[in-house]
């Protein structure tokens, strides 16, 4: 009997509480900017390949190419 409370609760109670905690968070911020300022830019040149991303830093991208690195 212990053992199927257990897996009931890792398998329906636990998930449920997750996904309707990160509703109601995410619902509460609606109206907050996920991605602003530079960070689109950042977020594009991190996909690149990591030559590529030297190559882009050293052409004058300000950003240190160890942000890029850690964030690719």
């Amino acid at each position: 009997m212990k053992n199927s409370e257990n897996n009931r609760f890792f398998n329906l109670v636990l998930p449920t509480f997750f996904v309707l905690s990160a509703f109601f968070w995410k619902l509460y911020f609606i109206e907050e900017r996920d991605i602003c300022m530079d960070e689109p830019f950042s977020i594009y040149h991190a996909q690149m390949s990591l030559a590529d991303i030297i190559n882009v830093s050293l052409q004058g991208e300000p950003t240190p190419p160890l942000f890029m690195i850690l964030l690719h």
